[in-house]
């Protein structure tokens, strides 16, 4: 038995924090900004491969697998983009609308453009693929969605915390070249967490994901 048979099937692994570039770090977000005009269109098919990945599962428990490695690839780009430069999030607010950055900040090196695994960046996620015996129950999303209501309150709550982590890792990033080892590992710990949810959103995993920043 393998290292990922014996864990959960979605491993993301992050480098220590290291020391960054503080120019780079201020203009951070803007950086990012690229990847995410690419990642939106990437998104727009992934989001039509997902419902069509939901049929295909319930009616056949198997997710084809040529879309599983698009998917998959989605996954990768976008949570390296996210880890490098922040998730872009909005929230209303009253009548007011809200655009914050969730994240990011862990690693100074510049995503590269690809769906590949690319195995010399610090961000690097780890899906084992199953294409065959899908859960024909859970394959539809809208059970999916309830099921994952539990992770998505606390999620929220620990989101208001990593919000004001975000801010203090872009101003100590700005002025001290580098994130303190505690908020690298509190901001990394809830990137796991939340990519996790994602990728088990997207029906490209079966296993309910566990409550942990590990």
């Amino acid at each position: 038995m393998t290292a990922m048979e014996s864990e959960y099937p979605v491993r993301l692994e992050i480098d220590p924090a290291a020391s960054q570039n503080r120019l780079t770090v201020f203009f951070r977000p803007i950086l990012a900004i690229p990847h995410w005009i690419i990642l939106a269109f990437l998104g727009i098919a992934a989001f039509f491969v997902w419902l069509f990945a939901s049929l295909s599962i319930v009616v056949t428990a198997r997710y084809p697998e040529g879309l599983l490695r698009f998917s998959t690839g989605v996954a990768r780009w976008a949570t390296r983009v996210g880890a490098y430069g922040g998730s872009p999030n909005q929230q209303d607010i009253g009548s007011a609308t809200v655009f914050f950055v969730t994240g990011g900040f862990l690693t100074d090196k510049y995503p590269p453009f690809t769906l590949d695994e690319a195995p010399d960046y610090p961000i690097r996620l780890h899906v084992q693929q199953q294409v065959e015996g899908r859960n024909r129950l859970t394959g539809f999303f809208p059970v999916r969605i309830i099921m994952l209501i539990p992770h998505g309150i606390v999620l929220i709550i620990l989101g208001v915390f990593v919000t004001l982590a975000t801010i203090v890792a872009w101003l100590g990033g700005t002025v001290l070249g580098g994130l303190p080892e505690w908020l690298h590992n509190f901001i990394a710990g809830y990137t796991r967490w939340s990519t996790r949810v994602s990728v088990y959103f997207g029906l490209l995993v079966d296993e309910y994901p566990p409550f942990s920043f590990n």
